[in-house]
């Protein structure tokens, strides 16, 4: 199954659209992004642990690709597309206590 790049951005259309938002919401959910930037750096300099995940289970949220536009959004905040690697391969497991799962965005991956 493919999805198209532009099907998160026409549900929020659809969303901001709905009248569920009041004007007010709807321009705090756009111009949020330059604070949440802030925040996660201010965040990652005082060595705070980030973690990754994707909000499975949400009306848009697409499964996946939501993991890869929130590590675009590390990166858009601050951090090295390395460090956002290692924040949805390795972090999430060690966080659990399943450091024996976890990867390591140097690993190799099984070839068997």
């Amino acid at each position: 199954m493919s999805i198209a790049p532009q099907a998160p951005r026409r549900w929020t259309e659809r969303e901001m659209a709905s009248g569920r938002y009041t004007a007010q919401a709807a321009q705090t959910l756009k111009l949020g992004k330059p604070s949440q930037h802030a925040s996660l750096r201010l965040l990652a300099s005082a060595g705070n642990r980030l973690l990754a995940g994707t909000d499975a289970g949400y009306p848009g949220i697409v499964p996946g690709r939501s993991l890869h536009d929130e590590l675009a959004q590390f990166v858009a905040g601050g951090l090295s597309p390395f460090q956002a690697l290692a924040i949805s391969c390795e972090r999430g497991p060690r966080f659990l206590g399943m450091a024996a799962t976890a990867a390591s965005p140097k690993a190799r991956a099984p070839t068997s």
